[in-house]
């Protein structure tokens, strides 16, 4: 019995290690990256990946260039997207992208800009009305279904949302904000 605990929780453990990406992989995480301008992160840092058991890949930036070839990480870098598989592959970012690329002082290319009162509602995870927006700049081609950086009037980001019309009115739905950390106790 102790021999088959064991076991699991090796599977386990190396269900959590992380590894290079895949060229698969890579090419929806480069994509993505392209549509936001936040190509220049790769240069400065090492993407890993790490397999979840739903069937997606996660994948995290990690701070230093190289990893010893007989270690493997646990627990190294930021959350910076999803890879979901099944019918449609499609990479969904998380709030570690692009607190990194404010971090390194990279703009969005593909973003929009909200007034303050806006922002703060935005991030108790409202949604945004036309009349909120500043500014908005719309990636063409591969990047139409990807969601829009919402930034502050600051050029702070807060999340991610999408554009939509509801009654002939321009809307960005929220689809992750700063806030939903602490709405979600994680």
């Amino acid at each position: 019995m102790q021999a088959a605990e064991e076991i699991e929780a090796m599977k386990r453990a190396r269900s959590h290690m992380y590894r290079r990406c895949s060229r698969r992989e890579m090419q929806p995480f480069e994509q993505l990256l392209e549509c936001y301008g936040y190509t220049r992160l790769t240069a400065r840092l090492h993407p890993l990946c790490r397999e979840e058991s739903q069937g997606s890949s996660l994948g995290y930036f990690l701070a230093r260039h190289r990893v010893a070839a007989r270690h493997t990480p646990y627990v190294a870098g930021v959350h910076v997207a999803i890879l979901r598989r099944g019918r449609s592959r499609h990479i969904l970012p998380t709030l570690g992208l692009i607190s990194l690329a404010h971090r390194y002082g990279l703009q969005p290319q593909h973003y929009v800009v909200v007034k303050q009162d806006a922002a703060i509602h935005f991030i108790y995870g409202r949604d945004v009305a036309e009349a909120s927006i500043v500014r908005m700049q719309r990636g063409e081609g591969r990047c139409k279904g990807l969601p829009l950086v919402v930034l502050d009037e600051f050029w702070e980001p807060i999340g991610y949302g999408t554009p939509a019309r509801r009654a002939d009115e321009l809307l960005i739905r929220n689809v992750l904000d700063a806030g939903w950390y602490l709405r979600s106790g994680v």
